[in-house]
């Protein structure tokens, strides 16, 4: 007698057009999120990087003043004095400056004194655009008599009063010609007498140049 043998039809349900196209879906969902994510965390790497450039700078400001009897550099370009090229030689001894305002994208990338938020900057204006500004209040204000070095003993609130900021297209910040760049996020990043860094909004930033904010004692506390 002949045994029929039974075997068993195989499956072969594969995705159906709705079901792909679910999928597709998900995977389209998570990239956007993967992509806002990388996105959301190099801006904050590039704004740790910024901020630690102006901490970094604040060291080499109170390095200067130690050598030079308490005297802080100035913001007047083409001297020594000029706060970029007294701060270069202690943090790039071996380094040779060659720098004027319209190189600073050329020469300064890679250290201390070029935020990497400034490429942004640029991205958007196609314009002469800077990093970091020297507080130009600060040679009129810390001082005690006229004509006189600004010192960093005359800063009364050294904790309240700035020194570098990121601007827009100067290598100096004051409180007019919105100079001041809120790049970061919609803040702006301050490197303060005393050496903390602070992001501040811009409600956060006087526009009175009087202000302790610029000028290191209490002349004038509202805006």
């Amino acid at each position: 007698m002949k045994l029929l043998r039974y075997t068993p039809k195989m499956s072969h349900k594969g995705f159906t057009i709705i079901e792909l196209l679910a999928v597709i879906a998900v995977i389209g969902i998570l990239a956007a999120i993967l992509i806002s994510a990388i996105g959301s965390i190099r801006e904050n790497a590039k704004i740790s990087q910024s901020t630690s450039n102006l901490r970094q700078m604040g060291t080499y400001v109170n390095l200067y003043s130690m050598a030079n009897g308490g005297e802080l550099p100035i913001d007047t370009f083409g001297t020594p004095r000029n706060w970029i090229n007294a701060l270069w030689d202690l943090a790039y001894p071996d380094r040779d400056l060659v720098w004027t305002p319209d190189s600073q994208g050329r020469v300064l990338p890679n250290t201390i004194f070029y935020s990497p938020l400034m490429e942004t900057d640029k991205a958007r204006a196609g314009a002469v655009v800077r990093s970091y500004g020297w507080n130009a209040h600060a040679r009129g204000h810390f001082t005690r008599t006229a004509g006189a070095w600004p010192l960093q003993a005359n800063v009364q609130y050294p904790g309240r009063s700035i020194l570098v900021g990121d601007t827009t297209n100067s290598s100096t910040i004051s409180a007019t010609n919105n100079q001041v760049n809120f790049r970061n996020n919609g803040q702006a990043a301050f490197l303060f007498v005393d050496g903390h860094v602070e992001l501040r909004n811009p409600d956060e930033v006087p526009n009175n140049s009087n202000h302790v904010f610029w000028g290191g004692t209490i002349l004038v506390e509202a805006e």
